[in-house]
């Protein structure tokens, strides 16, 4: 093999070398990012102002649907109060990830369920130490909710 070929194919060599270490460090920059705290916050802030602005738009949500304790009754509500979640605040943004938790979040009632025009909805979880839980389970606050499932539970108890 002539000097001039041995050299061609040490540079294509040294090339794949190099592509291939550039493929494993951006695939490992990739994952720590997508894994890390400071990402998943982000993205629990960008769900959830995409939430706050499709269900404040309340020509927007088609109708409420709450599922009442224990007998698994529901109630559709199609003239919900257009300040219901004017004072909706998240007051976390770390999501429960303690698996009996979660499964207790999922199972509890009562649960308010928003259903909008595009055939998507977004569920509230209230559980009975009085937390909120929003459909992505980041806890927040809500106190008109609160205050109008009551009411809405007293009047058809």
């Amino acid at each position: 093999m002539s000097s001039k070929a041995k050299r061609i194919a040490e540079w294509i060599f040294i090339g794949l070398f190099v592509a291939i270490v550039a493929s494993v460090a951006s695939i490992l920059i990739y994952r720590s990012v997508v894994n890390s705290d400071w990402y998943t916050e982000r993205q629990a802030r960008k769900s959830y102002a995409q939430m706050v602005e499709k269900i404040n738009d309340t020509d927007n949500i088609k109708y409420v649907e709450i599922e009442f304790d224990d007998d698994n009754d529901l109630l559709n509500i199609y003239d919900a109060p257009t300040e219901l979640f004017d004072d909706l605040k998240i007051t976390s943004y770390e999501r429960v990830e303690d698996i009996e938790k979660l499964l207790a979040l999922y199972r509890s009632e009562p649960c308010v369920t928003v259903f909008f025009n595009d055939n998507t909805a977004t569920s509230f979880y209230f559980t009975e130490d009085g937390k909120l839980y929003w459909g992505e389970l980041f806890e927040v606050d809500c106190p008109s909710l609160l205050d109008w499932y009551n009411e809405v539970v007293n009047e058809n108890k």
